[in-house]
């Protein structure tokens, strides 16, 4: 009992080691130690520590011989309470960037020229944030699975983030947007994955929590790419439970007008989930979209030549034909009469590109419902938009 009392009494030397010295004087004392020990007394040192530490320290331990070695970058190994500690610095930054997002003067008001009026660098914030979230990234499921502190999540992290902002702006200042970047949103899409698995929801579930995320906080918009990359890298079957889910509630309040909106990027995975898993349904779901986005007709178009269906190729082509004038704000063209490359904007590559499609494929059907005339004007009209610069 006297032994045990005076073990618990014991000063801690490591405590006093860490407050006395820099890292690289402990560092230089723990290398000096390991020299001179043998490695029987390193094991019996280490068999006191707790089993996770004790692996952690045996892997860095461990001699690695040039058959194992490779010259690819190896992550570090770490202990839990090394990570966790880790996570908590990062939750720490990530939390003092939000408390400078609040402050009237702060970083991220800014103003230019003294003649104008300041505003709030949303680009700066986001950039920032992401800087951090790159970090936590590999830490995510780890923390996840053993509760690290703090565990409220990235969903709730994001909504205190547009309320800092919110709450930096004087009444006359507005943002136009939060964008996030890639980081934040592959954290955030993690976390709440690994909440939904837990829970035992499905695939469509999550999305909608993901969509319900969105909803209340509508000057965040999660990066699209991101998004998308994630969701269509989904296994098969969830993939299919989403199609499922969004076509089961594409009329529902809360879907209809994420879907109905062309630029969603709601629309872009239903789009692209049709595309992968109901080929038919995607090309009469693009249909229905041309008069907003008058590209989406072009597959539709490629469809209907390559089943020789001229009549309904004429057909779509004059509504793809509505919107772009529409979208030109040209009251009537016929290829006959004048060349598009005079509408095409300076800067209009991408748009050259589809234009060049829709007048060949305007072209063949012409030719399919025995038109020479338009034929030959559209003819024309490719060749001046392929040297339109």
């Amino acid at each position: 009992m006297a032994k045990q009392k005076q073990k618990n009494n014991a000063p801690n030397i490591g405590q006093q080691l860490l407050d006395a010295l820099t890292q690289e004087e402990i560092t230089q004392f723990v290398n000096a130690l390991l020299a001179v020990l043998s490695a029987k007394l390193q094991e019996e040192a280490i068999a006191h520590l707790p089993k996770n530490t004790q692996q952690t320290i045996q892997q860095i331990l461990a001699p690695t011989t040039p058959a194992h070695s490779t010259s690819s970058h190896t992550a570090p190994t770490a202990s839990l309470a090394k990570q966790q500690d880790t996570w908590s610095q990062h939750w720490r930054k990530w939390d003092s960037i939000l408390r400078e997002a609040e402050k009237e003067r702060g970083k991220y008001i800014v103003q230019e020229v003294h003649w104008e009026p300041p505003y709030f660098d949303t680009t700066a914030f986001a950039e920032d944030l992401d800087k951090v979230a790159e970090k936590m990234q590999p830490l995510v499921q780890t923390a996840f699975e053993h509760e690290f502190q703090p565990n409220h999540g990235f969903g709730d992290a994001l909504l205190e983030a547009e309320a800092a902002v919110s709450g930096a702006l004087e009444e006359w200042m507005e943002i136009d947007g939060l964008y996030l970047e890639q980081h934040v949103t592959l954290c955030f899409l993690q976390w709440e994955w690994l909440i939904s698995q837990e829970q035992e929801q499905n695939a469509f579930e999550f999305v909608q929590e993901i969509c319900n995320y969105e909803t209340q906080a509508p000057n965040l918009e999660l990066d699209r790419h991101t998004l998308l990359d994630f969701l269509t890298q989904l296994p098969d079957a969830d993939q299919h439970c989403i199609l499922e889910g969004l076509t089961a509630n594409q009329a529902t309040p809360f879907w209809q007008d994420a879907l109905d909106k062309v630029h969603s990027h709601w629309h872009e995975l239903y789009l692209l989930l049709l595309e992968q898993y109901a080929p038919d349904y995607y090309l009469e779901n693009l249909r229905q979209t041309i008069s907003q986005e008058w590209e989406n007709g072009l597959p539709v178009i490629e469809a209907l030549l390559a089943e020789q269906n001229y009549a309904e190729s004429w057909t779509v082509i004059q509504d793809m034909l509505n919107a772009l004038l529409k979208s030109k704000q040209v009251q009537h063209w016929t290829p006959d009469q004048s060349l598009w490359v005079h509408y095409l904007g300076f800067y209009a590559e991408g748009e050259a590109t589809d234009v060049g499609r829709l007048m060949q494929f305007y072209q063949q059907t012409a030719r399919g419902l025995r038109k020479p005339g338009v034929a030959n004007a559209l003819a024309v009209q490719q060749v001046a938009i392929a040297q339109w610069f």
